[in-house]
């Protein structure tokens, strides 16, 4: 039994993101691990220069290609859904095709242009040379860390979050000796914490894609057959570049407000950096909760299953509900304590918990446009939640900074941005979600299965 397509939901839902959540934790950990690797061991400069604007950049072409994905996984779960095992088995090599040369295009395009993007972004010229080194070595092995992403996307678009989780928790423990035997023992310096880095994640890349063929192997037991279908690699382009772009809006609108942040001076920045500490947490459960639609809802699109899209996503709002519900109020009675921990500045530490209740709402209002962006994109409509993202994020945030605020100087008034963005977009997402399923629900059926969300646009 497929217990996505049939299984009890909640259950499901619970046994799927456990993994997910721990996953982003783990990560945030090692985050951290890096950072006292380079602040202890390279020093401010080597800090800076990998965790300023060589990090941005990193970041969104992760987080583009992540989305991008979104154009493979949402086909698996379909196909997997409508039990199309030969349909699952081309997807994924083709999906494999197209990620490898759009990562090798990258690449050579973030090596030439390492050096002037950084420039442009206002990197400072003492860190200037170590932030090309760290972009360039990243950037030469950036297709690792790309399909590292894709596998691990791959497999939980079958339901299997377990896996990633796994080799994430082996990948990062590898990373970290790395990170000490090429900086302690190599003196490799910032050159070797990018190299580890690149080793540990082609290395857990290998593990999952030999996990991806074994599991495909598993598919009726038909032999499989490796063909490059150029109509399917262009209908998961077609699905994938839009949400890549909708990924990337969030740093586009991130950058733009921390520029009207740094304006109220040290205290405000230092009080908003160290309130984003408690932030990251809450978005890690919200994140992992609404990511789970694309997988519950393609699955269920795929088996044309549409009373149970519609009590899947019902069942996921109402436990974000409670978990962000939850989180945010123990935050909130504990803030000055949590906050203490990452300074002992009483001015910091009230800006952030100040914050606190102005920002942390957002995550509540923001559980429907999460949930249901997601549900959209798991049955291949992602032109659509792009366009809301870039009215929601980009737009009322940017006009927010730029109009809004200077009525207001107040840090506290620039961060009333995230909870009524947060707002206007799940009403928005409401209203086209209800009239997006009550079309599908007259006219599914499986040769519309994954062009029908184009009729609703």
């Amino acid at each position: 039994m497929n217990k996505i397509t049939e299984g009890v939901i909640w259950k499901q839902v619970i046994l799927f993101i456990i993994p997910i959540i721990l996953s982003a934790l783990f990560q945030q950990l090692y985050a951290i691990t890096d950072t006292i690797i380079l602040g202890r061991y390279l020093g401010t400069e080597a800090l800076s220069a990998a965790g300023g604007s060589a990090s941005k950049i990193i970041t969104m072409a992760i987080n583009f290609f992540i989305g991008f994905s979104v154009g493979i996984t949402s086909f698996i779960s379909q196909h997997l859904g409508n039990k199309n095992y030969n349909m699952v088995k081309n997807v994924i090599y083709n999906g494999i095709a197209l990620c490898t040369v759009f990562g090798i295009i990258i690449s050579i395009i973030g090596v030439a242009g390492s050096k002037q993007f950084l420039i442009w972004l206002n990197t400072p010229l003492a860190t200037l040379d170590l932030a090309t080194t760290y972009l360039t070595t990243f950037c030469v092995g950036l297709l690792s860390c790309l399909l590292y992403n894709l596998f691990a996307g791959i497999l939980r678009a079958t339901g299997n979050s377990k896996s990633p989780l796994y080799v994430l928790i082996f990948c990062n423990l590898l990373n970290i000796g790395l990170d000490l035997v090429f900086v302690l023992s190599f003196k490799m310096g910032i050159f070797g914490v990018a190299l580890a880095t690149l080793i540990s994640q082609g290395i857990s890349a290998i593990i999952l894609a030999s996990i991806i063929y074994n599991l495909v192997h598993t598919f009726d037991g038909s032999k499989v057959d490796i063909k490059i279908d150029i109509t399917l690699i262009k209908k998961m382009a077609y699905i994938g570049f839009p949400s890549g772009l909708q990924s990337i809006m969030y740093s586009i609108s991130n950058i733009a407000v921390q520029s009207s942040v740094n304006s109220f001076g040290t205290v405000a920045v230092a009080g908003w950096a160290t309130y984003v500490k408690l932030d990251n947490v809450v978005d890690v459960f919200l994140s992992s909760l609404s990511n789970s639609a694309i997988t519950f809802v393609g699955q269920n699109y795929g088996a044309k299953n549409i009373e149970r899209i519609k009590n899947c996503v019902r069942t996921i709002m109402i436990m974000g509900l409670i978990m962000i519900g939850a989180i945010c109020g123990i935050f909130i009675l504990t803030g000055p304590i949590l906050f203490g921990m990452f300074s002992t500045d009483l001015a910091v530490v009230e800006v952030a918990y100040n914050l606190t209740f102005v920002i942390m709402p957002m995550y509540i209002f923001a559980i429907p446009h999460q949930v249901l962006s997601n549900a959209l994109k798991g049955c291949g409509n992602t032109f659509m939640p792009m366009i809301i993202t870039l009215i929601g994020v980009v737009g009322i945030r940017l006009l927010w900074v730029n109009l809004i605020l200077p009525m207001n100087m107040n840090i506290s008034f620039l961060g009333l941005c995230y909870p009524i963005s947060a707002i206007i977009m799940s009403i928005i997402f409401t209203i086209y979600y209800k009239k997006y399923f009550k079309k599908i629900a007259s006219s599914m059926d499986l040769s519309s299965m994954n062009y029908v969300a184009m009729k609703c646009i």
